[in-house]
């Protein structure tokens, strides 16, 4: 790599990596953010860079950079083969990655804007979309009374929060960071999930009617709703800290229900078989990660699964 502006150094502000390339940058701090926090870092910024192949070709000219000492941190963040092969956005190169890295101690931040090059939190990893597609069925099909029952304002704004917020999930997913979604792995069909609720809904319900036939296949929904989830933690072969963190969140809303259920039952004689065996459905499925949640992550390690 060859810098086109000329091979002289940076002077009284040189950087290891603008040294390491005998180039010329502007020295600026760049600020990283991630989901945890920010940081604020040295650099340089170098311009009309240009790469030149080793196996000869033509040379490619990248846009603006920003020079770090070390990118990435640690060599195993670095994607081989196999790792890219997990990522919707490398998946297309990955049989262009290089078996072996020769020895690199410098990187470059590429982009033709260093913020909007760094942005972890548009990036969409380890969440299934189809999931948070059969919640947003499942929460429509519950809150279809809010055209036809007023119970209280907290109610009403509840079923559209539900809704609203379930709705905006999918399209930030589906639409806006597209290019992020990991749709390799998010492959389970939903329709097998949705057909069966339906009929289920059909047949066992309290009452044959249009809006109750919709609450008890939205119960019967929700019961297997995650599954697209955990197949896709499953297929991965392992779950980040705050994937994992959101699961056991989604997990421990429904497994509190069962609370709810013997307090209903001891105060108020009151219970719902449809409402408790579905519940108790979706909770089991939660079980094994459950035990993973509390042997891994409460420990600060990954989820990992047994290949």
């Amino acid at each position: 790599m060859k810098g086109a502006r000329g091979d002289t150094g940076l002077g009284g502000h040189s950087s290891g990596t603008c040294e390491a390339l005998q180039i010329q940058g502007q020295p600026v701090s760049l600020e990283l953010k991630t989901v945890t926090g920010q940081s604020v870092v040295s650099s340089s910024v170098v311009d009309d860079l240009v790469i030149e192949p080793v196996q000869g070709g033509d040379s490619i000219v990248l846009p603006q950079c920003y020079s770090r000492e070390v990118i990435p941190a640690e060599r195993s963040c670095i994607p081989r083969r196999e790792s890219a092969r997990k990522w919707s956005h490398l998946a297309p190169i990955a049989d262009e990655i290089p078996l072996y890295y020769p020895a690199a101690g410098i990187g470059l931040l590429v982009g033709m804007n260093c913020p909007k090059a760094v942005k972890p939190r548009d990036v969409i990893t380890g969440i299934s979309g189809r999931s948070q597609i059969l919640f947003l069925v499942t929460y429509v099909a519950r809150y279809l009374d809010l055209l036809t029952n007023f119970v209280s304002v907290y109610n009403t704004a509840m079923k559209v929060f539900f809704i609203a917020a379930s709705a905006a999930t999918v399209y930030l997913m589906l639409f806006k960071f597209k290019a992020t979604y990991d749709h390799n792995h998010d492959t389970l069909r939903v329709e097998f999930l949705i057909a069966p609720c339906a009929l289920l809904a059909l047949v066992v319900n309290h009452d044959f009617t249009p809006l109750e036939i919709l609450w008890t296949f939205s119960i019967y929904l929700e019961s297997v709703a995650i599954l697209p989830q955990l197949f896709m933690v499953s297929k991965t072969g392992e779950a980040e800290t705050i994937t994992s963190h959101y699961l056991f969140a989604l997990g421990s809303y429904r497994a509190l229900y069962i609370l709810n259920w013997i307090y209903r039952y001891y105060f108020d004689n009151f219970f719902d078989l449809i409402a408790i065996v579905a519940g108790v459905v979706q909770t089991v499925l939660y079980c094994d990660f459950f035990y993973l949640y509390i042997t891994k992550v409460l420990k600060g390690k990954k989820i990992v699964l047994p290949a």
